[in-house]
Protein backbone atom coordinates (compact mmCIF):
# COMPACT_ATOMS: atom_id res chain seq x y z
CA UNK A 1 0.00 0.00 0.00
CA UNK A 2 1.40 3.49 -0.60
CA UNK A 3 1.60 5.89 1.72
CA UNK A 4 0.21 9.59 1.06
CA UNK A 5 3.82 11.14 1.19
CA UNK A 6 4.96 8.35 -1.20
CA UNK A 7 1.97 8.37 -3.82
CA UNK A 8 2.36 12.06 -4.83
CA UNK A 9 5.75 13.24 -5.31
CA UNK A 10 4.24 14.96 -8.72
CA UNK A 11 5.41 18.67 -8.54
CA UNK A 12 2.23 19.69 -9.90
CA UNK A 13 0.17 19.11 -6.78
CA UNK A 14 -0.30 19.35 -3.24
CA UNK A 15 -0.81 16.40 -0.85
CA UNK A 16 -2.66 17.15 1.86
CA UNK A 17 -3.73 14.54 4.56
CA UNK A 18 -5.89 15.32 7.64
CA UNK A 19 -5.00 15.32 10.91
CA UNK A 20 -8.05 14.18 12.69
CA UNK A 21 -8.95 11.53 10.13
CA UNK A 22 -6.34 9.43 8.49
CA UNK A 23 -8.62 8.09 6.11
CA UNK A 24 -9.59 11.75 4.44
CA UNK A 25 -6.38 12.97 1.98
CA UNK A 26 -6.66 16.02 -0.23
CA UNK A 27 -4.99 16.65 -3.57
CA UNK A 28 -4.95 20.22 -5.03
CA UNK A 29 -3.86 21.06 -8.56
CA UNK A 30 -0.85 23.93 -8.42
CA UNK A 31 -2.03 24.73 -12.24
CA UNK A 32 -6.10 24.67 -12.04
CA UNK A 33 -6.34 25.23 -8.10
CA UNK A 34 -8.74 22.48 -7.99
CA UNK A 35 -9.61 20.08 -5.15
CA UNK A 36 -10.12 16.88 -4.92
CA UNK A 37 -10.69 14.74 -1.57
CA UNK A 38 -9.88 11.10 -1.32
CA UNK A 39 -11.84 9.54 1.41
CA UNK A 40 -11.03 5.77 2.55
CA UNK A 41 -14.39 3.51 2.65
CA UNK A 42 -13.00 0.25 3.74
CA UNK A 43 -11.50 -1.29 1.11
CA UNK A 44 -12.55 1.05 -1.83
CA UNK A 45 -12.15 5.10 -2.13
CA UNK A 46 -14.46 7.49 -3.01
CA UNK A 47 -13.31 10.89 -4.96
CA UNK A 48 -14.83 13.55 -4.44
CA UNK A 49 -14.15 17.22 -7.03
CA UNK A 50 -14.52 21.04 -6.65
CA UNK A 51 -13.37 24.10 -8.23
CA UNK A 52 -11.37 26.83 -7.13
CA UNK A 53 -14.74 28.92 -6.24
CA UNK A 54 -17.00 26.33 -5.39
CA UNK A 55 -18.20 25.65 -1.89
CA UNK A 56 -19.28 21.97 -1.71
CA UNK A 57 -17.41 18.98 -3.38
CA UNK A 58 -19.09 16.87 -5.96
CA UNK A 59 -19.54 13.42 -5.93
CA UNK A 60 -16.86 11.85 -8.91
CA UNK A 61 -16.93 7.87 -8.24
CA UNK A 62 -16.13 4.69 -6.55
CA UNK A 63 -12.38 3.21 -7.25
CA UNK A 64 -10.72 -0.09 -5.86
CA UNK A 65 -7.10 2.17 -5.01
CA UNK A 66 -5.74 5.12 -3.64
CA UNK A 67 -3.41 4.77 -7.51
CA UNK A 68 -6.94 4.82 -9.29
CA UNK A 69 -7.97 7.51 -7.59
CA UNK A 70 -4.84 9.87 -8.70
CA UNK A 71 -4.96 8.67 -11.79
CA UNK A 72 -8.34 9.85 -12.27
CA UNK A 73 -7.42 13.57 -10.23
CA UNK A 74 -4.25 13.81 -13.16
CA UNK A 75 -6.55 13.18 -16.31
CA UNK A 76 -9.04 15.20 -15.02
CA UNK A 77 -6.32 18.19 -14.72
CA UNK A 78 -5.02 17.51 -17.93
CA UNK A 79 -8.24 17.82 -19.98
CA UNK A 80 -8.85 20.93 -18.09
CA UNK A 81 -5.69 22.42 -18.77
CA UNK A 82 -5.93 21.69 -22.94
CA UNK A 83 -9.40 23.62 -22.38
CA UNK A 84 -8.22 25.87 -20.79
CA UNK A 85 -5.43 26.63 -23.91
CA UNK A 86 -8.00 26.21 -26.29
CA UNK A 87 -10.03 29.02 -25.02
CA UNK A 88 -7.17 31.63 -25.00
CA UNK A 89 -6.03 30.59 -28.60
CA UNK A 90 -9.79 31.49 -29.34
CA UNK A 91 -9.55 34.97 -27.30
CA UNK A 92 -6.16 35.48 -29.03
CA UNK A 93 -7.10 34.15 -32.73
CA UNK A 94 -10.37 35.39 -33.01
CA UNK A 95 -11.55 32.17 -34.28
CA UNK A 96 -12.66 29.09 -33.19
CA UNK A 97 -10.66 25.55 -33.96
CA UNK A 98 -13.87 25.25 -36.54
CA UNK A 99 -13.64 28.51 -38.09
CA UNK A 100 -9.85 27.72 -38.73
CA UNK A 101 -10.88 24.36 -40.46
CA UNK A 102 -12.88 26.07 -42.75
CA UNK A 103 -10.54 28.85 -43.99
CA UNK A 104 -7.86 25.79 -44.31
CA UNK A 105 -10.37 24.02 -46.58
CA UNK A 106 -11.09 26.95 -48.93
CA UNK A 107 -7.32 27.27 -50.11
Amino acid sequence: MFTGKSLIKMSDYYFLMSEEDKKCYEVVSKKTLHRWQIVECGRKFRLYHRNESGNAYNFIGVYESILDCVSEVTDRDKRKIKGLRRILREKITGNSRSELGTCSTAF
